[in-house]
Order: C-alpha cells, then structure tokens, then sequence
C-alpha cells in the first residue's frame, strides 16, 4: 500500500510540473506577443487600433505583421491556457487510469466545448 502513495504522489509531481513548465512558457510566449504588438504599434506612428483582430484573419494578420493580432494572438493563448492544463490532465488520468479524475476532466471538456459553440454562434 505505502508504494502505491509513493507511486500516486510522484505521479501528480510529474503532472504539476508539466503544468507549471506548460504555464510558464505560455506566459512568456504571450508576453513577448503582446510586448511585439504594443511596440509595432508605437513604431508605427501609434495609429488607432479599432477592434482586434478577428480568430479566423488571425494567421493571415501576423503574416502582415498587423500589431493589433500580435496582442491578440498573445491574449488568445493566456484565454487557451486552461482549456490545454485541463487535456494535458486529462492524458495523464487516462495513463494512470484514475477514474475519477478522468470523469471531472470530460465534464470540464464538456462544458469548455459547449461554451465555445455557444460564444461561437
């Protein structure tokens, strides 16, 4: 028994760091979109932005090198942060084959991907 506990905490170790490294770099990719947005902006003479960036102009937008989807694309990905800890939760429960946990992770999926379609329609 006092293995399993052993096995079990070192387990969600591995799963808090991965979350704690994931978090980190999704910080700092953010904070270097949004910082490379506000300073386009400024270089480019500080032009009005009217409204963000549309999700779906989003790839084409930063090929252009507009600054406002520079600050979107970065708040984008601190939005998704949650939504990738919850899968990459959800990958390990199923590998531990914790079933409890597995449930509390299709519910929280569920009700993220019914609160897209519905933000989305």
């Amino acid at each position: 028994m006092p293995e399993q506990i052993d096995k079990f905490h070192y387990e969600v170790q591995r799963l808090n760091n991965r979350v704690g490294l994931t978090l980190r770099i999704c910080i700092a990719v953010s904070l270097l979109l949004i910082t490379a947005g506000l300073i386009m902006f400024i270089i480019h003479g500080g032009e009005a932005m009217t409204a963000m960036t549309p999700v779906s102009s989003l790839p084409q937008e930063l090929m252009q090198l507009n600054p406002a989807s520079f600050i979107t694309a970065g708040l984008l990905l601190i939005l998704l942060m949650p939504v990738l800890i919850i899968l990459m939760s959800f990958a390990h429960f199923i590998a531990l084959k914790e079933r409890r946990a597995i449930i509390v992770c299709l519910i929280l999926i569920i009700m993220l991907a019914l609160s897209f379609i519905f933000i989305w329609t």
